[in-house]
């Protein structure tokens, strides 16, 4: 990690270099807990096994968009910069991790509860588990972004997350392997426990980073009135409302995860085994790796627009692969191109709304964003469950196709990088701050 950083970034302090190490350490066993239990193929697939309808999986999606709605209680619970760092490790392990673990514990005793209550209580702990990570969500991107400088900071992420997909690769392809040796219902059980004690070491390792607003004075904390107003400001320039438009009509094209699932698992779609679905998880996991890795390196050097614009053309081409091409290929081929569209708008995104930030309330700035994208991450799953439960699945992904290149076209024509517009060279330390 080091040496991946001094390569092409001098200017890394040796507390950066630390800090970057501890924060890829964390993110790698984050996303092998991660890749036991994906909401898109395990839980996907577990939900399904225990009688939930196929509609009722497929608003799934509609809790990314609550989650992001939770954006204004993070901003105003972390909003100390020195206790942040504690804060947030310590909302993981009582508010979020208990519930993961509650997953698998409910699995396990499922010959005591009725299948329809075991559906609503599983669904019950993951919204609570999502919904919890959705009040942190802002206040970790801040952290993230005052602990490296805009220079580094794309590829620190992109590495991060990177390399926590690639051992999710073997994360996925594991799963799939056990649940193949052990089909019965209680392999899944054991997985969720397994995820949540690997959770719960990924999270300590945070502990372990150097903030050093830790050792500042105490600054004033910003007040909800001024958080409103920075909110305000963000939202008046235009090249910010661009990016947020452009990143809604994305999630609004793909708000189908749980629907490929579903599709190759149905006669349509080649009708493939769930231990082999889950396996074939894996090459999303491989997207999102190479991308994160790709597209965060490649947006330290020329702005991050070209991933948000990539990751679109990624979900139109995983969309024609569901459409064009049934069996284990089009399922292989519609889970790599849907991990390259999480990995380029993942790491793109995050940092494109980091650099836009119009003023230092910049936790205020990212919060806004994300309810604002979350609003159609809500929305757009209900009228895509209906739409397939109408019509069918096919005609849902037609429809997404349709809004996926609005949001390709928006993104290549409206979207502009900050760091262009501003002047600011592309490499330039700038204060970890005001950044």
């Amino acid at each position: 990690m080091p040496e991946a950083l001094h390569d092409s970034a001098p200017n890394v302090k040796p507390q950066e270099r630390h800090n970057a190490i501890c924060n890829v350490t964390g993110e790698v066993i984050w996303g092998f807990q991660g890749s036991l239990v994906p909401v898109a193929t395990v839980l996907t697939v577990l939900l399904l096994q225990l009688g939930a309808r196929q509609s009722t999986v497929g608003l799934l999606p509609m809790l990314d968009g609550m989650m992001l709605m939770m954006q204004l209680a993070g901003i105003y619970l972390f909003r100390e910069r020195r206790t942040r760092r504690v804060k947030i490790v310590v909302w993981h392990y009582v508010t979020m991790l208990p519930f993961l673990g509650l997953i698998g514990v409910l699995i396990l005793l499922r010959h005591h509860i009725s299948p329809a209550a075991l559906v609503v209580m599983v669904m019950a702990c993951w919204s609570v588990f999502v919904l919890a990570m959705g009040v942190v969500i802002a206040a970790w991107q801040d952290w993230l972004a005052h602990l490296f400088h805009e220079g580094i900071r794309g590829r620190v992420t992109g590495l991060a997350w990177g390399l926590s997909s690639l051992v999710g690769v073997v994360g996925a392809l594991i799963a799939g392997w056990i649940l193949k040796l052990y089909p019965d219902l209680s392999t899944f059980g054991w997985l969720y426990l397994v995820a949540m004690v690997l959770a719960v070491v990924s999270i300590t390792v945070f502990l372990s980073i150097r903030d050093p607003a830790e050792q500042e004075e105490q600054e004033a904390v910003a007040r909800l009135r001024d958080m409103g107003a920075a909110a305000r400001q963000s939202l008046r320039t235009a090249d910010f409302r661009a990016v947020l438009i452009g990143r809604s009509l994305a999630y609004a094209g793909f708000c189908v995860g749980p629907y490929i699932t579903m599709y190759y698992l149905s006669d349509a779609g080649g009708k493939l085994s769930d231990s082999l679905l889950v396996s074939l998880g894996a090459a999303q996991t491989l997207g999102a790796a190479v991308a994160c890795i790709v597209f965060g390196r490649l947006g330290d050097r020329i702005g991050h627009r070209v991933g948000v614009l990539t990751g679109a053309l990624f979900q139109i081409a995983c969309l024609l692969c569901v459409l064009l091409v049934a069996g284990p290929i089009g399922c292989l081929l519609a889970m790599l191109c849907a991990g390259g569209v999480r990995g380029a708008m993942s790491v793109s995104y995050m940092n494109l709304v980091l650099e836009s930030c119009p003023h230092r309330i910049r936790s205020a700035h990212v919060a806004i964003g994300n309810i604002i994208v979350g609003m159609t991450a809500m929305v757009a799953p209900i009228l895509g469950s209906r739409l397939a439960g109408g019509y069918g699945i096919r005609t849902m992904m037609g429809a997404s196709l349709a809004v996926s290149i609005v949001a390709a076209a928006w993104i290549a024509w409206k979207v502009r990088d900050p760091r262009h517009t501003r002047g600011v060279a592309v490499r330039e330390p700038v204060d970890a701050h005001a950044a």
